[in-house]
């Protein structure tokens, strides 16, 4: 409730007779006559101000030979009535005054006199001119400053605020000594008042109080200056001016709304228990104040303040359940701010019990109950945080990116930002995809973006590559490195586009990345994934040499990393391609002893072998051999190496027992088919076309094409050696199926001719010897179906008589 003005409303508003019955400075007049004492004046009847009155007509009328009487008597009377209030006679006689005697040496005086008179009738228009007129002599009548100061209250009456302002601004700037200057700046600061400009007001109210303490307006000013800032609420500055009024002037008349305003002021200032107690005082000691509802309002919201400290200080002990009630009976305040901040609390308390329904309903009120904008931004923070923990996720992202955008708090923008990153980062978890993306695009747009630089865009790149975008996935990352090339993210950046073009199987457009990323962030994160894919890629390439020294690097400088048997495997294979065979097979021996049971471990051993086999070396394919003999438990890959290390050591007993134990304790591995062709290939050079027969079949069910085409083949010869000409044309025939090799296919054309021959079918097999000489890549097959073909030509019946397509 705003409080009654205290006092009038500017110096104007004092009785006008008081002030303007002073008395006047000059009490001579210049002639001989004394004007008359005040006592005398003021003794005078009702029937002698008369005759007064009718003198003055009569002198104003009598010769000039009496002119210097007249215009004494003319002043005396003037002045006389003036000083008893008898405004009217005192006007007329002073008007007759300066009209008729205008040389008097009195009249400036006269001039001045006539303004007061006026104004005092409230004539405002001639008072203005008399005054005016006043300041026109030299020297001013009066005091110092006098006229000026009237002037500028007769314009403050006549409502022209900007020229009373300039007046009194002038009268103060001229002579901050002369008695009216404290009137002058207690009108300067009563026109701010008026004009709802009472941050202009307490600069001249608190000039007055300092320059003038003594002056009679003090007391007033002293209370309305205090007032005054309670208004601006400026209450910090309020509460000891207050506080020196109560203790200075207890008896004015406005000590009562003081101590009111006291109290509100400290209410105001968080000190409720004081404010509450000067309120309380204020109510007892004047019961029928109009102000008492006023202050009974306060009481009840200075209780409910202190519920809400109470329930703060619980909150800060952890005390979530004692604090809750205490909140909630605060939440009844007719206050928006301690309404919303006492919703707010409850909403925290109960985030802490993790009843998060609850928390989102209060954290809803504290963002409906009209108070500040920063605690409507806490509780719409708290409303992302309830919605988050109920798995609200597109509620929560939208009111993490309201609050991170408005930034009336920076520290609750930064900390929503942050908020926004985090739920971005558990949905990608989750793989929300999605969400995730539209998370992570929310908080690129904020200003400034959350988190690291361009780590919003970072993770705006991962998850559209996450979502198989990887057109846009590819844009997103070279704009991180375009738009700061020294974020922390840039390497990462780098990374996930080598990745990227891997994943493209593009390891030509990797491999220029990863070189790029070890030279300007050698002390990455990613430096030791990049050395092994840079090398991994380089491998893949067949760039042996220029694939050595990362993968050295790589196993020398990361010994406990994830992959390095993976490296040191790639070392060896890249040695060995690279010419250096004694040191990739040492590397691959070494990665084998360490990590026997490795994915990668039967390749290292296929790879030490076929190394070892293609040098010829004897003494270390026998070395080989007994390393292989000697190793457990038993594998297919290991039984098959063995068994070729055998041959290629001319022990083909060996061989064939190692593989024969391939196929027994591992029937349905590829290894077991693989050895199984190779047998029956022999078996078929040495005739022994039964046992080829039965190996080519289990080399038959092969996982590879070009294997079961071998098969195929071995079966169709092996059938056409025992005359079993039907089965050996069906078994060439399936070699004529995807994955045979072109040598291959001759061979078996060559077979199905032969069948076709052997069963009579000239045509056919004719037919089938030519495609032999016009498309296979052995000379020698090629001479031999040609003789065949001459020999079918030889031996075919003559043609019967029917029209053919073409000639055979």
């Amino acid at each position: 409730m705003r409080p009654p003005r205290p006092i009038p409303g500017g110096p104007h508003a004092v009785r006008p007779d008081a002030r303007l019955g002073a008395r006047n400075p000059v009490t001579r007049s210049p002639g001989r006559t004394r004007r008359l004492s005040d006592a005398a004046a003021s003794r005078w009847s009702t029937p002698g101000l008369a005759l007064v009155a009718v003198w003055a007509v009569v002198l104003a009328a009598a010769p000039s030979a009496l002119a210097l009487r007249d215009s004494d008597r003319l002043w005396q009377v003037g002045s006389g009535t003036f000083a008893d209030k008898l405004y009217p006679t005192a006007r007329q006689t002073l008007e007759h005054l300066v009209a008729r005697y205008p040389d008097d040496p009195r009249v400036p005086d006269a001039w001045l006199l006539l303004g007061k008179a006026r104004l005092a009738q409230g004539d405002l228009g001639p008072a203005l001119e008399a005054f005016r007129r006043a300041q026109k002599f030299r020297p001013v009548p009066g005091r110092s400053q006098e006229a000026k100061f009237w002037e500028a209250e007769t314009l403050a009456r006549l409502g022209r605020y900007e020229e009373a302002r300039a007046g009194w601004d002038a009268v103060v700037r001229a002579d901050a000594a002369s008695p009216l200057a404290p009137d002058a700046v207690y009108g300067l600061a009563w026109l701010e008042v008026e004009h709802d400009h009472p941050d202009r007001a307490v600069p001249w109210l608190r000039k007055l109080l300092e320059t003038w303490p003594d002056d009679p307006h003090a007391p007033a000013v002293a209370y309305l200056l205090p007032r005054t800032l309670v208004e601006l609420k400026r209450y910090g500055e309020a509460v000891p001016l207050l506080t020196l009024f109560l203790e200075t002037y207890p008896g004015q008349p406005h000590a009562a709304d003081a101590r009111y305003l006291l109290g509100v002021a400290r209410l105001a200032l968080g000190d409720t228990r004081t404010g509450m107690a000067d309120l309380r005082a204020f109510a007892a000691a004047n019961p029928t104040h109009e102000l008492v509802a006023a202050a009974r309002l306060k009481i009840a919201e200075g209780e409910r303040r202190e519920a809400l400290e109470r329930a703060q200080a619980a909150f800060e002990r952890r005390r979530f359940g004692e604090a809750l009630p205490l909140a909630r009976a605060a939440t009844h305040s007719e206050e928006p701010d301690v309404r919303g901040a006492a919703w707010l609390l409850v909403g925290d308390a109960e985030s802490r019990r993790q009843r998060y329904a609850e928390a989102l309903e209060a954290f809803e009120s504290a963002d409906g109950s009209g108070a500040s904008r920063d605690l409507i931004a806490r509780a719409r923070a708290g409303r992302a945080l309830a919605h988050e923990k109920l798995g609200h996720w597109t509620e929560a992202l939208r009111l993490y990116h309201e609050v991170a955008a408005d930034g009336s708090d920076p520290g609750l923008a930064r900390w929503a930002g942050d908020a926004l990153l985090a739920l971005g980062h558990a949905r990608l978890d989750q793989g929300d995809l999605e969400l995730a993306l539209e998370t992570f695009r929310r908080a690129r747009q904020l200003t400034p973006p959350p988190g690291q630089s361009q780590e919003a865009r970072y993770w705006e790149a991962e998850s559209l590559l996450r979502l198989r975008r990887s057109a846009e996935a590819r844009a997103a990352f070279d704009a991180v490195l375009a738009n700061d090339a020294a974020s922390p993210l840039a390497p990462e950046a780098l990374y996930a586009l080598a990745s990227l073009d891997l994943d493209q199987k593009r390891p030509e457009a990797a491999v220029p990345r990863l070189r790029e990323l070890l030279e300007v962030w050698p002390d990455s994160p990613r430096a030791p994934e990049a050395t092994f894919t840079l090398g991994r890629s380089l491998v893949e390439l067949a760039r042996y040499r220029e694939a050595v020294p990362p993968l050295e690097r790589f196993v020398a400088q990361y010994p406990r990393h994830a992959r390095r048997a993976d490296g040191r495997y790639l070392l060896g294979r890249a040695r060995l391609g690279a010419g250096d065979a004694t040191a990739g097979v040492a590397d691959l021996r070494a990665f084998v002893a360490a990590n026997p049971t490795h994915e990668l471990a039967p390749a290292a051993r296929r790879t030490i072998v076929e190394a070892l086999l293609e040098r010829g070396d004897k003494r270390e394919l026998a070395a080989e051999y007994r390393t292989l003999v000697a190793a457990r438990p038993e594998t297919p890959e290991g039984l098959y190496e063995t068994g070729a290390v055998a041959a290629a050591l001319g022990q083909e007993t060996r061989r064939d027992a190692a593989w024969s134990r391939l196929r027994q304790k591992f029937p349905g591995h590829e290894f077991a088919r693989r050895a199984a062709l190779v047998q029956a290939e022999t078996a078929l050079e040495r005739k022994r076309y039964g046992e080829a027969l039965t190996l080519s079949r289990t080399a038959s069910a092969s996982d590879d094409a070009e294997s079961r085409a071998r098969a195929a083949l071995v079966t169709g010869e092996a059938e056409l050696a025992l005359q079993h000409s039907t089965a050996a044309l069906k078994a060439f025939e399936a070699v004529a199926g995807a994955g045979a090799g072109r040598e291959v296919r001759s061979r078996a054309l060559a077979g199905r001719a032969l069948a076709h021959e052997q069963l009579g079918q000239w045509p056919e097999a004719l037919r089938l010897y030519q495609e032999v000489v016009a498309a296979s890549p052995d000379g020698e097959l090629r001479q031999w179906a040609q003789d065949r073909a001459l020999a079918v030509k030889a031996r075919r019946p003559a043609p019967q008589k029917r029209p053919l397509t073409r000639p055979l």
